[in-house]
């Protein structure tokens, strides 16, 4: 196993391309076909677009894959829309994001480290294909899709994608709507903090970055199950990183600690 140094180390030397027939090509390619696959297949399964002709006179909006390396290992290859060439009260109307209040973080994890409650995180996988769009927005065909029939043909996104404006809005949406019908109260002081009274679960939202604490393992299980049958999520466990934090705890004194070492 590697600590968070020797990855640091790792990554430092491991260059993130900027297309996929550079990732195919370069160093690491069998680790970086297996995440632009993943994120691919993610795609196709959620029913992220339709292949149409493009209208006449329709501005296409583009998009390009992203690579990086992540701190803990892994290969991450995403999807992008180039939302910068949107065009207002067409292509999108209203944006927002589920960004948690950085002050809410420490309040949060003073008051875990105080009662000893279980604190895992999540990170929801390709979570802006959870909403669907009110607007008919076109996208350029990504490189690698093989099912295009030719030229003259673009994707009509169905659900939404990273890079477009309204994208984390619609998401938003969809998690507050997991939460509601869950029972979860949102906070006033903190719109993307949310609080089971019930099972004593407190979840806080950063984008697709989600903390859970509880005050025992049994509620932490159920509210993981739930959101796996509702998205796609790889479970961090016990919560080391969040936002370029660093997390060490010792349950036996009560005390967590933060740190930006890297």
């Amino acid at each position: 196993m590697y600590g968070l140094g020797a990855w640091s180390a790792y990554l430092a030397v491991v260059e993130e391309p900027l297309t996929l027939r550079e990732a195919l090509d370069g160093e690491n390619p069998a680790d970086w076909e297996k995440a632009w696959e993943s994120e691919l297949n993610s795609l196709r399964k959620n029913g992220t677009w339709r292949i149409e002709s493009i209208p006449e006179g329709r501005k296409i909006v583009g998009c390009q894959w992203l690579f990086q390396c992540k701190q803990d290992g892994r290969f991450k290859v995403r999807l992008v829309a180039k939302g910068f060439s949107h065009q207002p009260g067409v292509d999108f109307h209203e944006t927002f994001a589920p960004v948690a209040k950085f002050s809410t973080l420490p309040v949060l994890l003073a008051l875990f480290a105080e009662n000893n409650w279980v604190l895992h995180s999540i990170d929801v996988k390709t979570a802006f294909l959870n909403g669907e769009l009110e607007e008919e927005v076109f996208m350029q065909c990504p490189e690698g899709l093989d099912e295009v029939p030719g030229p003259g043909y673009a994707c009509r996104l169905i659900k939404a994608i990273y890079g477009l404006r309204q994208s984390p809005r619609v998401w938003y949406h969809r998690i507050h709507t997991f939460f509601a019908q869950h029972h979860f109260y949102r906070s006033t002081q903190d719109y993307s903090l949310y609080i089971n009274y019930e099972r004593r679960i407190l979840a806080l939202v950063y984008v697709d970055d989600l903390v859970l604490a509880a005050a025992g393992r049994e509620a932490i299980g159920w509210i993981k199950g739930e959101l796996t049958k509702s998205f796609e999520m790889t479970d961090l466990e016990e919560l080391s990183t969040f936002l370029g934090l660093e997390v060490m705890r010792v349950r036996g004194q009560r005390l967590i600690t933060l740190s930006q070492h890297q």
